[in-house]
């Protein structure tokens, strides 16, 4: 199959996969494929800065929050939220609320 890597045209608001997933990858400390929020928050907020350079930063409180109703988790350990789920949340959820 040919490489869709070559080309990479971004659209303001739009989310590189690959970006994402190497952070991803960064943050994932013990490399079990899940963040718990303390993690997911600091890999949002990168993703954030590098994605939308001029928008003011993420709060932390209110990722915190955001992704505990979210992902409906009480305690910032408990949560093990994977590649796919963070992608979906963050760009489905996230940007389409600071979009608004």
């Amino acid at each position: 199959s040919p490489s869709t890597s070559a080309v990479t045209i971004t659209v303001p608001g739009m989310v590189d996969a690959s970006f994402v997933r190497t952070r991803f990858v960064h943050y994932d400390s013990n490399a079990d494929g899940v963040l718990d929020l303390n993690d997911l928050c600091l890999l949002a907020s990168d993703v954030h800065k590098e994605n939308s350079p001029n928008a003011p930063p993420l709060k932390r409180h209110h990722l915190v929050l955001r992704a505990r109703e979210f992902f409906q988790v009480k305690d910032e350990q408990e949560a093990k939220v994977t590649f796919d789920m963070f992608y979906h949340w963050y760009k489905d959820v996230l940007l389409q609320r600071m979009n608004r």
